[in-house]
Order: structure tokens, then C-alpha cells, then sequence
């Protein structure tokens, strides 16, 4: 077996790719480089292998991102786990890659309080976030695609793009499917501030203002509804009881009864109340 390599290279970042290497070579590349090289990022694609040393600016974009997700969701009280730059990777699919960070939103709860991460026993993250400040030279959206991670960020360093996963690839889109609520470019705006002590003060007094009303009016409504949904549904089903066992006294069969509707019964009920006039 050949093993050629591929290289881009930028100020602080480097990117290789080397083809026809075995699963098991990956896994212990893998193992080793994740807890001796926090800042070394693998991708494997059914044997070839993308080895990336992140730049300065590649982390700063990444965490930045990361900072302004957690503000968000403390802010909103809504649950997340975040799983940072954690290994996914599937031998079966021979794929394997480390985002710059992941989030479970609408899983959280179902990987609350695990310590280990076991695809596809486990859900992939709902929310990926990958940097690419230079071309990556392994595709890594089949990656993801390969896990069902529905939804992937992607910043360049001057715009971000939102990929939704739909039968089995991704599509840019308009708006996040994680937090469809959040105006996408006000993230490149506080992202391109310089002090990320005042970025993070200033988005949150921006989610304060101008998405926590609006949230919690929604979220108010859509409670209001559920609970009316609930008061009603049992009335409605004691009701149809009711209405059956008076329609059979009225002389329906029972048969006939039971599969009848609401509109039905209700014109039982009322000739029934006619004829005792």
C-alpha cells in the first residue's frame, strides 16, 4: 500500500493529506494527538486522513463562536451540552473528524450526564461549528453527513454559512435550524469586534433586548396552547362517550355507534331530543 500527501500551508495553519491509511492507523493517530495535541485536528474518509495544525486564528474564531452560543442559550434558559472539539467517528462508516465545537440542543437530554460518547448508540451533535479560514483539503460535510449531524456552521473568516442536512447532504439555509429565531449576521458583527470582554457584554445586552421578548412571548403561547390542547382533548373524548351512549339509547346499534364522528352524534342527539317533544 502507497501513501502520497497533499499539503496548503498559511501563517500558523497547515493542512496535509495523506491517502491509504488504514483504520487502525487513524485510531491510534487519534488517540495519541487528542491528548498530547489539543491543537492538531484529524478527518478520516474511508482511508484518506486530513492532519491540520490550527492557527491562532483559527481557535480565536472557533471559541468566539462558542462563547456567543453559550451566552445565547443562558441567556434564553434553554438546556445545551457542549461536547468542544470532541472525536466522532463511526469504524463501520470508516469516518472519523474533530469539529472546532458541537452542540446538543434538542438531544441534550438524552446525553445529559454521559461521560463517553458512543455513535450511533448515542445522537451525533444537532449543531456543528467548523472554521475555514483556509480550503480545507478533505471535504468533511459526507463526514458529518455520515453521522447525521443535522446542521452545520461553517466561518471563513468574513462570512458564515449555514448547511442543513437533508436526505443525506447538506443545503445552505437562510437561518439556523438550532436557533431559527437568531438574525444570522449580527454573529459576524460581534464576532469582528476586537475586546471580547466588551463582545460578549454587548451581545448579551443585544439578546436582551432585541430576542428574550419575542422568545418568551413564543414560548408563553406555545404553553398556553399545550395546556388548552390538554384541558380540551379530555373534555372532547368524555364528551364523545357521552354522546355515544346516547345515541345508542336513541335505538342506533352499538356497531353503528362506535365508528360514528362528532357531526354524526350530534344529529343523533338531536332527533333523539325531537322525538320526545
Amino acid at each position: 500500500m502507497t501513501t502520497t500527501l497533499a499539503a496548503t500551508k498559511v501563517i500558523g495553519e497547515e493542512r496535509m493529506l495523506l491517502e491509504n491509511i488504514s483504520w487502525d492507523t487513524y485510531e491510534a493517530l487519534s488517540d495519541n494527538l487528542g491528548e498530547q495535541s489539543p491543537g492538531v485536528h484529524l478527518a478520516y474518509d474511508n482511508g484518506s486522513l486530513e492532519i491540520m495544525t490550527v492557527s491562532h486564528g483559527h481557535e480565536r474564531y472557533g471559541r468566539l463562536i462558542g462563547r456567543l452560543i453559550e451566552s445565547l442559550t443562558f441567556e434564553l434558559d434553554i438546556p445545551i451540552r457542549g461536547g468542544g472539539s470532541t472525536t466522532l467517528k463511526r469504524k463501520l462508516k470508516k469516518k472519523g473528524l474533530e469539529p472546532d465545537e458541537c452542540y446538543w440542543t434538542q438531544n441534550e437530554a438524552r446525553i445529559r450526564g454521559k461521560r463517553k460518547l458512543v455513535l450511533p448508540n448515542d445522537p451525533p451533535p444537532d449543531l456543528a461549528v467548523e472554521v475555514e479560514i483556509t480550503r480545507t483539503v478533505l471535504d468533511r460535510l459526507p463526514i458529518y453527513a455520515a453521522f447525521g449531524v443535522p446542521e452545520i456552521w461553517r466561518f471563513d473568516g468574513e462570512e458564515l454559512h449555514v448547511h442543513e442536512l437533508h436526505k443525506g447532504r447538506y443545503r445552505e439555509k437562510k437561518q439556523s435550524l438550532a436557533f431559527p429565531f437568531l438574525p444570522l449576521d449580527k454573529i459576524v458583527e460581534f464576532i469582528q469586534q476586537i475586546d471580547e470582554t466588551s463582545l460578549i457584554r454587548s451581545f448579551i445586552d443585544w439578546v436582551r433586548s432585541d430576542i428574550l421578548p419575542a422568545y418568551e412571548e413564543k414560548k408563553d403561547e406555545d404553553s398556553r396552547q399545550q395546556q388548552q390542547a390538554a384541558l380540551t382533548s379530555p373534555r372532547r373524548s368524555a364528551m364523545n362517550v357521552v354522546g355515544k351512549i346516547l345515541a345508542a339509547d336513541a335505538g342506533a346499534p352499538l356497531a353503528i355507534v362506535a365508528g360514528m364522528d362528532d357531526g354524526n352524534l350530534a344529529r343523533v342527539r338531536w332527533n333523539k331530543s325531537c322525538s320526545r317533544r
